[in-house]
């Protein structure tokens, strides 16, 4: 599982949460957390709170998320953070993904097979050729 190192763990999860994560679970159950994990379908990530002493020096992770539409994924994070989100593009390798940096600065793409998806994309909707 992914670990990100996060400064702030109620601030971090609202973020993963406002981009579709669901919190899986905490630790401690009790009082102020160290440790969250969020889950989007398969995937989990752990965030971690950085110990004081580490000043705000954070080891920016990255991600890569496997979804069923990216369409509706990017409408998401583009509306709750679009200063964060990059333009959904089709790539040679198969994928059309966007990328969303977090406020750690931790890097998370989200894809979709290309030969999964419709032929075209306007405004956020979904049309069949």
């Amino acid at each position: 599982m992914p670990t990100l190192g996060v400064t702030d763990i109620e601030q971090a999860l609202a973020f993963w949460e406002s981009i579709g994560f669901q919190r899986w679970w905490k630790f401690p159950e009790e009082g102020e957390a160290t440790h969250v994990s969020v889950r989007f379908g398969q995937v989990s990530i752990l965030l971690a709170l950085l110990e004081e002493e580490s000043n705000g020096d954070i080891q920016r992770q990255s991600v890569y998320v496997v979804v069923e539409n990216v369409i509706a994924c990017h409408l998401r994070c583009s509306t709750t953070h679009p200063e964060a989100t990059t333009d959904l593009d089709d790539y040679d390798y198969g994928m059309r993904d966007f990328s969303l940096t977090d406020p750690w600065g931790h890097f998370v793409v989200f894809g979709e097979r290309l030969d999964r998806q419709p032929d075209t994309v306007e405004a956020g909707k979904i049309s069949e050729k």
